[in-house]
């Protein structure tokens, strides 16, 4: 497991090289993002999603979370309502979780061997990330990113990553890389909003004012 230092304020698109090539090799990365440290891999990849469940230590009965770089990346895979649109605008980028419907060109990519990530869901967590390294990383990658936080379920989330060692240190599988961009500011986890057509569901309270129906 690698741990590359990166400056959050200060850093060059190239720094990310590395964590790119890993991501599209079908590896694990850690990496900051607004509310807290978290694992990242291709979301598209079965082998990678598999690695999260190990690493994290919890079953493959939901589908991980992911990261876009911006709106338009969002759009390739999920349908944005009216609704939806006017969230991400408020709330984008930021710690705004929205659950959005899978298109379904994105089920007859599922439909190849190896290619089983998104069955039986129909529907995607996803948001922008205002933390720069986050969206640099899914800019880069080309594609949405995992990002569910990197620690063992039911435990606290890491805001550093000596908190990402301590938790996954005696894991028998462990990330290839780790971005250390520093310890985080304690952030709640991002709220997550579900979308159906024009209903809104607040799933779980977070950092953003969601006085909204």
């Amino acid at each position: 497991m690698q741990i590359q230092k990166i400056n959050p304020k200060n850093f060059k698109a190239l720094e990310l090289d590395t964590a790119v090539k890993i991501l599209k090799s079908g590896g694990v990365i850690v990496y900051p993002t607004e509310t807290a440290y978290a694992l990242g891999a291709d979301f598209q990849s079965k082998k990678a999603t598999d690695k999260i469940y190990k690493i994290k230590h919890r079953r493959a009965n939901f589908l991980l979370p992911a990261i876009v770089a911006n709106i338009s990346m969002a759009k390739k895979i999920v349908h944005f309502s009216k609704k939806a649109q006017d969230l991400a605008d408020r709330f984008w980028p930021g710690p705004a979780t929205l659950v959005l419907e899978v298109k379904p060109k994105m089920y007859e990519y599922t439909k190849k061997p190896g290619n089983e990530f998104l069955r039986p869901y129909r529907n995607l967590a996803l948001r922008v990330s205002s933390n720069k390294i986050a969206q640099n990383l899914s800019k880069k990658f080309g594609c949405a990113i995992i990002s569910t936080s990197a620690n063992i379920h039911g435990k606290d989330a890491c805001y550093s990553v000596e908190d990402v060692l301590e938790q996954l240190g005696d894991n028998k599988v462990k990330p290839d890389l780790i971005l250390d961009a520093g310890p985080l500011p304690k952030v709640k986890p991002s709220a997550i909003i579900k979308v159906t057509g024009e209903k809104v569901e607040i799933l779980r309270p977070g950092p953003v004012k969601l006085k909204y129906q």
